[in-house]
């Protein structure tokens, strides 16, 4: 809130005297007040978007000399990350684990699935220790009509959330760290993709997990009453064809 504040002769002067080496001077002040806005309430978002119904036509071919030197990165890298879970609102926060060939391991947020939809998927939490977590998917589809089903919460899965404790603390594990380098078991657990990827007219799939840590608190606005609020992680991105 700004209030306008009218100013005498007097305390322009004291003003305008701290002011000499700038070519301005005072003319118009305010008094400011700060209005607190209470961030443990949860909002409705906008739904993702998952096709832009927009055809488009060009040269889309992107120079590979680029892409070799790193200027332009297809997904987004998974770096190393330390949570504060200092907080009772602490965010948690995930990653997919790929097991290579040569038995070396790359995280992903974002990944193409082209094996089996009925493999588990690795994936790796970082949060508060001994913090609980659920897990949860929103599906899109394109189905072999082409009509779409957009980003349609999974209602089978989450019937029945997957839920994860962390892991205690110890001197070679620290469960609020995310570190591509040191991939530590005790962080990871296997999710099932969710089942309407698995249709039989799915022609094309996206699917977003994310994880929830449920935090009760009081009510901030004073009601007494204690409340719930969802606090979302980051959110990790599956894709693929149909079975």
């Amino acid at each position: 809130q700004a209030i306008p504040q009218s100013m005498n002769l007097d305390n322009l002067n004291h003003i305008w005297s701290t002011q000499s080496d700038i070519s301005y001077r005072l003319s118009v002040a305010y008094e400011m007040s700060l209005a607190p806005i209470p961030n443990a309430v949860p909002v409705d978002s906008s739904p993702w978007v998952g096709d832009s119904r927009m055809v488009t036509w060009g040269t889309m071919q992107r120079e590979q000399s680029r892409e070799r030197d790193g200027i332009v990165s297809l997904q987004p890298q998974v770096d190393y990350l330390q949570l504060d879970t200092s907080l009772d609102n602490w965010i948690p926060h995930i990653c997919h684990v790929q097991t290579l060939g040569d038995s070396s391991k790359k995280l992903h947020y974002v990944y193409k699935v082209t094996g089996s939809l009925d493999a588990t998927l690795d994936i790796m939490l970082a949060g508060k220790a001994g913090g609980k977590v659920k897990m949860y998917w929103n599906v899109w589809r394109r189905k072999d009509d082409n009509s779409i089903v957009a980003w349609k919460e999974d209602i089978a899965d989450l019937q029945a959330p997957v839920e994860k404790t962390i892991a205690a603390a110890t001197d070679s594990f620290k469960p609020d760290i995310i570190d591509p380098a040191n991939i530590d078991s005790s962080s990871i657990f296997k999710v099932l993709l969710p089942a309407d990827i698995k249709a039989s007219d799915t022609k094309t799939w996206q699917a977003v997990l994310y994880a929830v840590h449920e935090w009760e608190h009081a009510d901030p606005i004073g009601s007494g009453e204690t409340i719930t609020t969802s606090i979302k992680s980051n959110t990790v991105m599956f894709y693929g064809d149909g079975s």
